[in-house]
């Protein structure tokens, strides 16, 4: 299936956002955190711990930012979603691979596989071909689901730079399970690992010294 991809700041593209709540400069801070959160791995980490440490500031972020304007968390079928309730769009966080945030021609696949909970918000998604009020249906069918978006993004270290896109998921392939159709695809500006991002250091809490008494029976020697 070929998507419609809007291309970052294109006009459709911020029309898409609009529509469904949201604003460009929430999502460029919410890169921003993923790529920080990223850059806070040392080599002494788990193997890993970067991408660990993005994909949980990614659901953070996006909350951080988006319930101060009116959405909400939600917590459903073992996923962690952000929900905007004055219209029902969802939305999920998911590492993509090497064509996320292009447009190459080649639609971007989850990194990882993906379990019968994401196959059942990709069944309900294909249900939801309206992504524009004036598309919709005069009597729209009260039993389609409210659609789930994946805010996809991928770490290119070999371009330094990490792409993001906010997407419509439709299928999963059924031999790696990792989703590979989207019935559209809003690509956001890319972000340069050689900001000054790179040189952040983690967040320590300040050293707290402890005051240790003595009990009294030690004092006297006893």
């Amino acid at each position: 299936m070929t998507s419609k991809t809007l291309i970052a700041k294109s006009v459709n593209n911020l029309e898409a956002l609009a529509f469904m709540g949201l604003n460009i400069s929430w999502l460029e801070e919410i890169s921003l955190r993923i790529l920080t959160a990223y850059n806070r791995a040392t080599p002494n980490d788990a193997i890993g711990a970067a991408g660990t440490y993005a994909y949980l500031e990614a659901i953070k972020a996006l909350r951080d930012v988006l319930i101060s304007k009116g959405w909400s968390k939600l917590y459903r079928d073992y996923l962690e979603l952000t929900r905007n309730p004055d219209n029902g769009v969802n939305i999920i966080v998911s590492s993509g691979d090497k064509n996320t945030g292009i447009d190459s021609g080649i639609a971007p696949k989850t990194k990882n596989p993906k379990g019968v909970k994401t196959q059942k918000i990709v069944d309900q998604n294909s249900y939801q071909p309206f992504l524009w009020k004036e598309m919709e249906p005069e009597q729209p069918d009260e039993s389609v689901s409210e659609p789930t978006w994946v805010l996809l993004y991928h770490l290119d270290k070999v371009n330094e730079e990490m792409r993001i896109e906010l997407s419509l998921p439709t299928s999963i392939d059924l031999c790696d399970l990792k989703v590979d159709e989207w019935e559209t695809r809003i690509l956001l500006p890319s972000i340069s690992f050689n900001l000054e991002l790179s040189k952040i250091k983690p967040d320590f809490a300040p050293e707290i010294e402890f005051g240790i008494k003595r009990k009294s029976n030690e004092q006297k020697g006893v």
